[in-house]
């Protein structure tokens, strides 16, 4: 397994168009605590961003020892909002901005069936260019649950069409996110993300599910005790042999270095244990 930073630490939970931090203080952090890759986002680097702009965050990526792990083209895809589904009409830039960071995955969002034929167009076009397309199991999307997610993946049916795995998502629409789970998605998991939160009705934070309805709930450091377990997870991708990243993907703006760090040294016990 490769440990992946998600530019995602260093923004706002609720303005993921706010970063905190610069790609240069991310990077040099993340190479201090010995990551591996850096997940890109529009804070940083979007399809917006001109070609000498995006070639200096790759020199950026790579002067610090780190490779692109995924790519997050337009702040739609993370808002999660009604134009999310958009990037697979016109998937050219962003293959041309994966291809520009040396990365080979570019994260997408489905939100109807009506997305499912435009992926598959996407898809064919990123094939010709090496590079695979992922949809983050996550909430107010096709990929709530184990099973839907499945069905749209065999509709879609192109083999460089993946799953990013990510258990709070699952959590918070009411799924199983453990050893079944895993194993009923792995032929088709790209990429982990790992984030934290602990759900009750005084939670500052609210999504809406298409299972569940409105789930309040906080967002916690990923080494903070909650319902999420997090070395089941490990111990899993482990005994089925996963060599891809597993990516910290938790929003923490207020104490971003002390996160880098100490995710990073958590994540490593759970795998050394």
């Amino acid at each position: 397994m490769k440990l992946s930073l998600s530019v995602r630490i260093a923004e706002s939970y609720s303005d993921k168009k706010k970063s905190v931090l610069n790609l240069e203080k991310i990077c040099e952090n993340a190479k201090l605590s010995n990551y591996q890759g850096i997940c890109m986002r529009p804070s940083q680097i979007g399809i917006e961003n001109s070609k000498e702009e995006i070639l200096k965050a790759y020199q950026i990526v790579t002067s610090n020892n780190l490779t692109v792990s995924m790519v997050t083209g337009d702040f739609d895809i993370p808002a999660n909002n009604e134009l999310a589904g958009i990037a697979q009409r016109n998937i050219t830039p962003y293959i041309d901005l994966c291809k520009l960071l040396n990365s080979k995955l570019i994260r997408i969002a489905i939100k109807n069936l009506e997305d499912v034929k435009y992926t598959q167009y996407a898809c064919d076009e990123a094939k010709e260019r090496g590079v695979n397309l992922v949809h983050q199991m996550h909430t107010g999307t096709m990929f709530e649950t184990v099973d839907e997610a499945l069905k749209i993946v065999s509709k879609i049916k192109r083999e460089n069409f993946g799953i990013v795995y990510e258990p709070a998502n699952l959590e918070l629409c009411g799924q199983n996110y453990d050893k079944d789970a895993i194993k009923k998605l792995y032929p088709h998991i790209f990429n982990v993300y790992l984030q934290n939160q602990k759900i009750h009705p005084d939670g500052s934070n609210e999504l809406h599910t298409w299972t569940r309805g409105k789930i309040r709930f906080d967002s916690v450091p990923v080494w903070v005790t909650s319902k999420i377990d997090f070395q089941h997870i490990i111990n899993v991708f482990q005994k089925l042999n996963y060599t891809g990243f597993i990516t910290i993907h938790q929003s923490s703006p207020n104490k971003t270095l002390n996160s880098i760090k100490e995710s990073a040294e958590y994540l490593r016990k759970l795998i050394k244990h």
